[in-house]
C-alpha cells in the first residue's frame, strides 16, 4: 500500500511533505470546504500562522490551527490536513483535477482498494441502466467510463477516484457485479436525475419550493416571472465568433404553446435586418423566458466545465413550479456530443429540492426544421451586433442576458444566500460588473443586506481601504466602492470619512475625464473636501487637485486648472515628494499649452531624481510626450530638434513609422497620433516617412471610440490629400466624425469631432445639422465660445483656408 493514502470521502487527510507549500495549493484549489484543520508537529510558528490567513481567504471556510501532541510528532508526515465536510459532489471537475495534479505533484499517490477494474464496473454500469431504459443515466456513465479510460491510460491511480465519485449512486451497485438490473422507477415518481452521489427517484413531498429571484423589475421575459407549465422545452443556441474565443450561450424556455409562427430552415446567414426585427417583437409577445450569458471556447476537456451546464443549473433554480414538470432540452449541433454530460452537471449543480420536482429528458441535438431555433438565433445574432440595452431591438427580451460567464454569478448568488456574504473578491466583480437586469437586482440585495448587516459593510468599508492604499488603484471599480457603501449607509449608522469620500470622487472623476464627459458632482464634492483631507494625507489632497485639474481642461478652464495646481508647485519639494511634484508640473505645463515648457522641463527634472531606472522611464512618458507636442508646433524650434524629441517617443521613425501606421497595440496610440501630428504640421519634413505611412494604408487600423482616433483619421485624411488622394481623404475624414460623434462621447470629444466634420465639409461632404451641432456645443462648453466661434469662421472663408489653421484655433493645444 503507498506510503502516503489520499481517500476523496466525506473526511479527506492529506498529508504534504511540504506542508506550507501544500497548504497554500490546496486552499486555493477548493472553493467548497466546509471545515478546514491543520495540524503540525510542535507548536504553529508565523510561517504556519500564513498558511491559516491564505486558506481563509481563499476557501472562507473556519479555519484551526493546532499543534500535534507530542506522542504523535514521531509520524513521518510533517503536516496533515484534515477537510471536513468535503463531499465529492462539492469537487467540479477542474477543481478534481487540479487536486489530483496538486497531490501528484507532492508525490503523493491514493489508496486503491477493492477495486480490481474500474472502467469496467463503469461500463457495466451503464449496460445495466439500458435495461432499466434510462438513457440519461446510461449516458453518463459511458462517458465516466471514458473519461476513466482515457486517464487511467495516462495516470493508473485516477481512474478509482472518478469510479468513486459515481459509486454512491443507487444503480451503481449494478456494476460492482449485481447479478440482476434494479427495478425501473414508479411510473407517477419524478426521478431527480444526477451525475454524482444520486439519491433513487423519489416522489415529492410537500409545496415545490418557490423560484429564486422572482422580481417584475426583471421584465416578463425573466425565466422565475413565467407561469408555472408542466412541460417546457429549453432550446440552448450557441452564438460563437470562433474557436477559443468569447461567445455567447442564448437559451429559449419555451410552453408548450408559446404562440410563435414556425420558421423551421432560417438561420442568420439569411436573414436581413427586418426578419430579426419581427422574430424579436414576436418573442416579446410570447410567454417565453430568455436566459443567455457570455462563455469562452475551450476545446480541452480540462478547463472548466461548459457553460451549458451551468446555464441549466440556473433554469433549474428560476424555474417556476406548480407540480412535477418536465423539462426538454435541445441543444445546437456544435455541442450536441457533449450536451448529455453538461446536462448532467447542470443537474449536478442544482438545489435538491427543486431538481426533485424536475424530470429531463434526453437531450437531443436541435434539428435543422425544429420550427423555433430561428428565435434564438436571431437573440444571439442581435445580442452579438448591437449589445445589450433596454431600448435596443432586444428590449425587455435583454433581462435574461447577461454579458459575464455564469459560474462565478451562481456562486456569486449563493453566496448572497449565505451566513456570511460574498467576500471582498466577489463584492468587486458584482458592483463592477457590467450593467444588466440581473447584476442590478444582485446589486440591490447585496445594497439592502449591507445596509442592515453591520459586519458586512464594514468589511467592504476594510477591503476599499485596502484598495485606496495601493499603490495602483483601478478607479472604476474604487468609484463604484464608495458608491455602493455609500448608498449601504443610507441610515447614517456608520461613518464615511472625508478620506473615502474624497477617494470616491477622484475616481468618478477620473472615469468622467477618461471617457471625455462631465461630472459636475464629482468635481464639485473633490473641489470641497481636498481642503479638509489635506491635514490628514497632502499625497491624496494633491492627488484629487490633479484629478480636478484634468476635468477642468477637459471642459477648456485651463485657467482653472492653473489656478488649482500653482499653490502645489510653490510648496515645498520635500513635501511632495519627486512622483508627484513631476505630476503637479506636468499638468502645470499641459494646462499652459503653448507656454508650458519650462514646466514641463521641470517636471522631467524633478523625474530624474527617482532611484530607480524603470520608475523614471515610466514617469517620464507623459511629460516628454507633452513636451515632444510643444516642439512640433512651436515656431522657434527646427525641424531636426521636433524630430528628436518625437523620436524619444517612437524610436527613429525611418524603422518605425510603417509599424506604428499599422500597430493594433493601444500602448501605440499616443505615439502614433504623434508621429501624424509631426508629419501633418511639419509638411516639410520626412517625406520618405510619409510615403512609408501611405505605403501600408491598406493594413491601418481603425477604431471605433476614444481620443486621439478621430485625430488620427483626420490627420490621415490630410497626408492624403496632400498626396493628391481627395476620395480617400474625405473618407477618413468621415470616419473620423463618425467615431467623434459616436454616442458614448462626450462634449470634449464633440469638438473634436466638428473640427473634422468642418474640414470634411471644405471637401464636399454634406454637414446639415451644422448650426445645431455648434449651438449645442457652446451650451455644453461655455468656455469654448470662441473655438466655436473659429469653426464657424472656417466654414464661411475661402476655400484656400488651411484647414492646419484650423486646428491651431479651433483646439485647444492639448486637444489636436
Amino acid at each position: 500500500m503507498p506510503k502516503y493514502p489520499l481517500r476523496i470521502s466525506t473526511e479527506c487527510e492529506l498529508e504534504f511533505r511540504k506542508p506550507v507549500e501544500g497548504a497554500l495549493k490546496l486552499a486555493r484549489l477548493l472553493p467548497h470546504v466546509g471545515r478546514i484543520r491543520i495540524e503540525v508537529p510542535g507548536e504553529p510558528d508565523r510561517l504556519l500562522t500564513q498558511v491559516v490567513n491564505e486558506a481563509r481567504r481563499g476557501t472562507g471556510a473556519p479555519v484551526e490551527l493546532m499543534g500535534i501532541a507530542p506522542s504523535l510528532q514521531a509520524a513521518p508526515p510533517e503536516a496533515v490536513i484534515w477537510l471536513q465536510r468535503l463531499t465529492v459532489p462539492e469537487l467540479d471537475d477542474a477543481s478534481l483535477q487540479a487536486l489530483l495534479g496538486a497531490v501528484q505533484a507532492e508525490g503523493l499517490l491514493p489508496e486503491v482498494t477493492g477495486m480490481d477494474n474500474p472502467v469496467g464496473a463503469l461500463k457495466a454500469a451503464a449496460q445495466g441502466l439500458r435495461g432499466v431504459d434510462n438513457q440519461l443515466e446510461a449516458r453518463k456513465w459511458d462517458l465516466a467510463a471514458e473519461k476513466a479510460d482515457k486517464l487511467a491510460s495516462q495516470h493508473p491511480w485516477m481512474a478509482p477516484l472518478l469510479l468513486e465519485r459515481f459509486a454512491a449512486h443507487p444503480l451503481a451497485r449494478f456494476g460492482h457485479g449485481q447479478s440482476e438490473a434494479p427495478a425501473a422507477p414508479p411510473a407517477d415518481a419524478v426521478p431527480a436525475l444526477r451525475t454524482s452521489r444520486a439519491s433513487a427517484p423519489r416522489r415529492p413531498k410537500g409545496d415545490p419550493p418557490a423560484a429564486d429571484l422572482a422580481d417584475e423589475a426583471l421584465g416578463p421575459h425573466w425565466i422565475s416571472n413565467l407561469a408555472p407549465q408542466a412541460h417546457w422545452t429549453l432550446l440552448i443556441d450557441d452564438h460563437s465568433r470562433g474557436p477559443r474565443r468569447a461567445g455567447r450561450l442564448v437559451a429559449l424556455l419555451l410552453p408548450p404553446d408559446p404562440g410563435l409562427d414556425p420558421c423551421p430552415g432560417e438561420h442568420t446567414r439569411k436573414a436581413d435586418d427586418a426578419t430579426h426585427a419581427s422574430r424579436l417583437q414576436a418573442l416579446a409577445a410570447a410567454p417565453v423566458g430568455v436566459l443567455g450569458f457570455e462563455w469562452s471556447e475551450r476545446d480541452d476537456e480540462r478547463e472548466a466545465r461548459p457553460a451549458a451546464a451551468e446555464l441549466l443549473a440556473w433554469v433549474v433554480r428560476l424555474l417556476p413550479l406548480s407540480g412535477p414538470t418536465q423539462l426538454r432540452v435541445l441543444g445546437g449541433a456544435r455541442r450536441s456530443e457533449r450536451l448529455a454530460e453538461a446536462v448532467a452537471q447542470g443537474l449536478a449543480l442544482a438545489d435538491d429540492r427543486r431538481r426533485a420536482w424536475i424530470t429531463v429528458g434526453e437531450p437531443e441535438a436541435v434539428a435543422k426544421d425544429d420550427p423555433f431555433a430561428a428565435y434564438a438565433d436571431s437573440v444571439g445574432f442581435t445580442w452579438h451586433r448591437q449589445g445589450l440595452t433596454a431600448e435596443g431591438p432586444l428590449g425587455t427580451l435583454a433581462a435574461g442576458l447577461v454579458a459575464a460567464p455564469p459560474e462565478p454569478l451562481r456562486a456569486l448568488f449563493d453566496d448572497l444566500g449565505g451566513r456570511r456574504g460574498p467576500d471582498g473578491q466577489r463584492w468587486d466583480a458584482l458592483i463592477a460588473g457590467p450593467g444588466s437586469p440581473l447584476l442590478d437586482a444582485l446589486r440591490d440585495r447585496l445594497t439592502a443586506r449591507a445596509a442592515e448587516d453591520d459586519h458586512l459593510w464594514r468589511r467592504y468599508l476594510r477591503h476599499t481601504l485596502i484598495h485606496m492604499d495601493q499603490a495602483e488603484t483601478h478607479p472604476e471599480l474604487l468609484s463604484a466602492q464608495v458608491s455602493f457603501l455609500a448608498a449601504a449607509n443610507g441610515a447614517g449608522k456608520h461613518t464615511l470619512g472625508a478620506r473615502v469620500r474624497l477617494a470616491g470622487a477622484v475616481a468618478s472623476l477620473q472615469v468622467a475625464t477618461a471617457a471625455g464627459a462631465q461630472d459636475p458632482a464629482a468635481a464639485a464634492v473633490v473641489r470641497d473636501l481636498s481642503g479638509p483631507v489635506l491635514g490628514e494625507d497632502p499625497r491624496a489632497a494633491c492627488s484629487a487637485d490633479l484629478a480636478w485639474a484634468d476635468h477642468a481642461a477637459l471642459s477648456l478652464d485651463q485657467a482653472g486648472a492653473q489656478a488649482r495646481l500653482q499653490p502645489w508647485a510653490d510648496r515645498d519639494a520635500l513635501v511632495l515628494g519627486a512622483r508627484l511634484r513631476a505630476w503637479v508640473l506636468g499638468a502645470l505645463g499641459r494646462a499652459a499649452g503653448p507656454d508650458g515648457g519650462p514646466q514641463l522641463d521641470a517636471a522631467l527634472d524633478a523625474l530624474a531624481a527617482l532611484s530607480q531606472p524603470e520608475d523614471r522611464e515610466r514617469e517620464a512618458e507623459a511629460p516628454t510626450l507633452d513636451r515632444a507636442r510643444l516642439a512640433v508646433e512651436a515656431e522657434a524650434t527646427s525641424d531636426e530638434e521636433a524630430l528628436a524629441w518625437v523620436e524619444r517617443l517612437t524610436g527613429p521613425l525611418a524603422k518605425r513609422s510603417a509599424r506604428l501606421a499599422t500597430s493594433r497595440r493601444l500602448s501605440d496610440r499616443a505615439a502614433h497620433h504623434l508621429m501624424l501630428r509631426l508629419l501633418v504640421q511639419r509638411p516639410a519634413l520626412g517625406a520618405e516617412h510619409r510615403a512609408a505611412v501611405l505605403e501600408v494604408r491598406d493594413k491601418w487600423v481603425h477604431r471605433s471610440g476614444g481620443h486621439p482616433w478621430p485625430l488620427i483619421e483626420l490627420y490621415r485624411a490630410l497626408l492624403l490629400d496632400d498626396a493628391g488622394e481627395f476620395e480617400a481623404a474625405k473618407e477618413h475624414a468621415v470616419l473620423g466624425a463618425s467615431v467623434a460623434f459616436a454616442e458614448a462621447q462626450g462634449p470634449a470629444q464633440r469638438l473634436v469631432g466638428a473640427v473634422v466634420h468642418a474640414i470634411a465639409a471644405r471637401w464636399g461632404v454634406d454637414w446639415p445639422d451644422r448650426d445645431d451641432t455648434l449651438l449645442r456645443l457652446e451650451t455644453a462648453l461655455p468656455k469654448a465660445q470662441a473655438h466655436v466661434a473659429a469653426i464657424r469662421a472656417f466654414c464661411t472663408a475661402p476655400d484656400s483656408a488651411d484647414p492646419r489653421a484650423l486646428l491651431r484655433d479651433a483646439l485647444p493645444f492639448n486637444f489636436r
